[in-house]
């Protein structure tokens, strides 16, 4: 599926000249004939999803789980009548089980948050910087051309690379990666920042976005899997795909004002301190020693 994307991204750009055919057809701006493939590719992946995801595979999860039988409680195998040994007291410097317990489902709770707002903000940099790159390519004397290009390298960044990062969050462990993301990450920002009115600057530090941007969100999902149990794991996915998506909008949104009163070397200032506070959160996951290795 994530080579298929990159695929998809490759192809794209070679559409725009039939596109315009189609828009030209149906009455609409010729630059926007290009949307009618994407409408009966998402028509089509509709279609995929409803009639080929069957049965459903939460429910189907859900049900197995709930067939797996509960944990006999303690004493149940007892005789009638047996005699009570009191519990031993707790040794100084030791506490009950179920505080330890409670202890650790805080710590969980809170590498969980964490880590959506680590794939939040390399969510909000990715939008931040991409959304602005055709108007800043035009304002260059950028063509459509060079900006379906410069995209397209962008999104073969974002996902060409995504099953090396995955088997790298394996091997390695899942925070190491995203801080090779963020570095990959901190590469583009400075590109960005000093690129001007140099097309092959934009293209290359818009495609080490997209890579950084593979790394963070790949290692992020693995170990956002790796803290959920299979029962509260639509939730948390859940979750962070909300945030993830209302970071983007945000980062889209602002972006346009930020290029309005400034320049595309102030976007990418902005994505440094972005930057800053994932890799300062990255930094706390990894002090929890949250690795997700295969074990």
């Amino acid at each position: 599926m994530v080579w298929s994307i990159t695929v998809g991204a490759v192809i794209g750009p070679l559409l725009i000249g039939p596109g315009e055919v189609v828009g030209h057809a149906i009455g609409v701006t010729p630059l926007a004939g290009v949307f009618v493939f994407a409408f009966v590719a998402q028509i089509l992946a509709a279609l995929s999803n409803w009639l080929g995801l069957r049965p459903d595979p939460l429910l189907t999860a859900r049900e197995i789980l709930s067939r797996e039988p509960d944990p006999e409680p303690a004493g149940a195998t007892e005789p009638v009548g047996a005699a009570t040994v009191p519990e031993p007291a707790f040794e100084p410097g030791t506490e009950p089980a179920t505080a330890t317990d409670a202890r650790s489902e805080a710590s969980r709770r809170r590498a969980l948050i964490v880590t959506i707002f680590v794939i939040a903000m390399a969510q909000a940099i990715m939008v931040g910087l991409m959304a602005m790159t055709p108007l800043h390519l035009m304002h260059h004397e950028g063509t459509a051309e060079i900006v379906g290009i410069t995209l397209s390298l962008h999104i073969a960044g974002m996902y060409a690379l995504s099953p090396v990062f995955g088997s790298l969050a394996g091997r390695l462990g899942c925070v190491p990666v995203i801080m090779i993301g963020w570095a990959i990450t901190l590469l583009a920002v400075a590109l960005a920042y000093i690129s001007g009115s140099s097309h092959l600057l934009v293209q290359v530090a818009l495609t080490l976005v997209g890579v950084g941007w593979g790394a963070v969100t790949v290692a992020g999902a693995a170990l956002l899997t790796e803290l959920t149990t299979i029962a509260d794991r639509p939730r948390w996915q859940g979750r962070s795909d909300t945030f993830m998506s209302a970071s983007g909008a945000v980062a889209g949104a602002l972006s346009g004002v930020g290029f309005a009163f400034g320049d595309f070397g102030i976007l990418a200032l902005f994505a440094g301190g972005l930057l800053a506070l994932g890799a300062v959160a990255s930094i706390r996951l990894g002090l929890g020693d949250r690795s997700c290795r295969l074990h």
